[in-house]
């Protein structure tokens, strides 16, 4: 998998629209496979730490002086000598560094789903010769848009709410 380039992949060079639209299937299917990639990893990291625990508490048990547990075993002390152990510890490490990498990843995919949303727009505000219009215009057009947008919101939110009433 090549080396992603979040901050380079989230620009949108409104020149080269047609280019922006194409290359973004390629650049969302690496950004996902990355995500299925970390998904895969976080799910055998967290097999690993569940066979250690399972392991290690069992050498505890039957050998509980090699890790330091003196006297009477008992399950606090047990608890205590697995949080201590080495091994345990850098495991959930890795675990914890692949949640971070993951949530990254997440974030990135999200960004470059708001770009295809923006590249979506641009190309509708082109086709619409947004960019040949006079100021006025296109505060006017603009206006408009965001109104016609608003009155859609609204309507789909009464028509959200009559569905909720009618279900009860």
């Amino acid at each position: 998998m090549k080396d992603l380039k979040p901050e380079q992949d989230a620009r949108i060079d409104l020149d080269h629209l047609e280019i922006e639209a194409a290359m973004l299937p390629q650049i969302i299917l690496e950004y996902s496979n990355l995500l299925i990639e970390l998904i895969n990893k976080k799910a055998k990291i967290k097999r690993n730490t569940l066979t250690l625990r399972a392991s290690t508490e069992l050498e505890i048990r039957l050998s509980p002086e090699e890790y330091g547990i003196i006297g009477k075993l008992t399950e606090p002390g047990i608890k205590a000598a697995l949080e201590l152990d080495e091994d345990i510890a850098e495991i959930e490490n890795e675990s914890l560094e692949l949640d971070h990498q993951y949530n990254i990843a997440k974030g990135n995919l999200e960004i470059i789903r708001d770009k295809k949303k923006a590249i979506e727009l641009a190309i509708t505000l082109f086709i619409a010769q947004y960019w040949s219009m006079s100021e006025s215009t296109k505060i006017d057009e603009a206006s408009a848009e965001i109104l016609r947008q608003r009155e859609s919101e609204r309507q789909n939110m009464n028509l959200e709410k009559k569905k909720r009433g009618k279900g009860k």
